[in-house]
């Protein structure tokens, strides 16, 4: 992901993960030099394991235990200069799309998704990310889907996941 989204985003960023779990990609991020990190994740014992896991991060990373729809409109405006997720907003149920919007509010800068976009069963609820926030005024700045655009051995794994970097207008 660092990769995909250079050369906009920058270790100075303020970077905020929603759905940061035990914190594997913060870690990673922080690995990389990035210094301002957050995340939000709604399963405590996550974030407990954090601890043990990744002490270091769990020391340096401010970590809000809740909802999206709980934890989000408690953020103030442009107050991270980066927002991601990973595999976490197809989990969105379509009553809670408002969580696009508080995203929108709240970063600065970009949004990057990192998400699959083609299967609806359960508990998944596919979208077309790009017409998501495009209709909020972003403008997608790159995409990839995984396995589609580009296939290595590195991304195996993630085989049909889009990647999607959105700049977040400055007119909010």
């Amino acid at each position: 992901m660092a990769k995909f989204w250079k050369p906009h985003v920058e270790s100075e960023h303020k970077v905020l993960e929603l759905g940061c779990n035990v914190g594997a990609n913060l870690e990673t991020l922080r690995l990389l030099g990035f210094t301002s990190l957050a995340g939000v994740e709604i399963n405590p014992e996550a974030v407990k394991l954090m601890s043990s896991v990744f002490p270091d991060l769990y020391r340096d990373v401010n970590v809000k235990i809740g909802s999206l729809d709980d934890r989000l409109p408690l953020l103030a405006t442009d107050s991270s200069d980066v927002i991601f997720t990973m595999a976490v907003l197809m989990h969105v149920h379509p009553k809670s799309n408002n969580i696009f919007s508080e995203m929108v509010r709240i970063a600065r800068k970009y949004i990057v998704t990192v998400e699959p976009e083609f299967a609806n069963y359960g508990y998944v609820f596919s979208r077309n990310y790009r017409r998501v926030f495009q209709k909020l005024g972003c403008a997608q700045l790159s995409s990839v889907t995984i396995g589609i655009d580009a296939t290595n051995d590195e991304t195996a794994d993630y085989h049909g996941i889009t990647l999607r970097l959105f700049s977040v207008s400055n007119d909010k």
